[in-house]
């Protein structure tokens, strides 16, 4: 899951990269987070309570519980990864400050477009590694295994059709 902490008032923004382990952090700062919280260590989550958004990318089950606890006022968190289960919610915690809980499919082409032209304009590109159908079980074994690196895995249709 990514956080993102917004300063505005002319002081730019800070991005807090977050995630369940430390494997990630040195690329997550040499793709620009300012700040890494470690989700599955309470004294790493206490350092953060002020965040605006978090995108939450998760795609399994897991609590949220403590990520709404590292929002600010009225802060969001955006769920994106698509779970089937619920995820049990203190409310409390969502009226004490005026927190909120929303989800979001893709956009649609429009939306995805504008996404892309925006992360162009920034000079933000993803690592991929193109691939065809035939790479797809070590590509699952590397993502089982976390995907340390980060890298995008691109399906390359068309060779893949041709073998």
């Amino acid at each position: 899951s990514s956080g993102i902490n917004a300063e505005y008032g002319g002081l730019g923004h800070t991005v807090t990269a977050i995630s369940t382990s430390n494997k990630k952090k040195e690329l997550a700062l040499s793709k620009g987070a300012e700040n890494y919280v470690v989700s599955t260590d309470a004294k790493s989550r206490s350092q953060v309570n002020n965040l605006d958004l978090i995108l939450n990318t998760i795609p399994v089950a897991h609590d949220i519980q403590p990520y709404i606890e590292m929002l600010g006022t009225n802060g969001t968190l955006v769920q994106l990864g698509l779970v089937g289960t619920p995820s049990p919610i203190v409310p409390f915690s969502l009226c004490m400050n005026r927190k909120s809980v929303s989800g979001s499919l893709v956009g649609g082409i429009p939306a995805v477009q504008e996404v892309i032209d925006f992360c162009f304009e920034k000079n933000i590109y993803p690592d991929t590694e193109l691939i065809d159908t035939s790479q797809l079980g070590d590509v699952y074994d590397k993502l089982e295994s976390g995907n340390d690196g980060g890298i995008r895995f691109v399906i390359d249709i068309e060779k893949s059709a041709a073998m």
